[in-house]
């Protein structure tokens, strides 16, 4: 199956999501590298820490039709 990023704030992260690319802190120290996958412990902590948004990987049942026209 095809999948696509999407940069989501942590309150619409759903748990078990996997990061697109990693997240790191304001002086570049990875906080959680990519591909890592993100339960309901790791989300609050990054809304603790003030993290804005995340990419995260999902599945895309859209045809290439329609992906091809957006």
């Amino acid at each position: 199956m095809k999948t696509r990023q999407r940069c989501l704030p942590p309150t619409l992260i759903p748990p078990g999501s996997r990061l697109a690319l990693p997240i790191t802190s304001a002086n570049g120290v990875v906080l959680l590298a990519a591909g890592a996958l993100l339960d309901e412990g790791q989300l609050q902590n990054l809304i603790r820490r003030g993290v804005e948004a995340a990419t995260i990987e999902q599945d895309d049942p859209r045809a290439a039709e329609d992906i091809a026209a957006q």
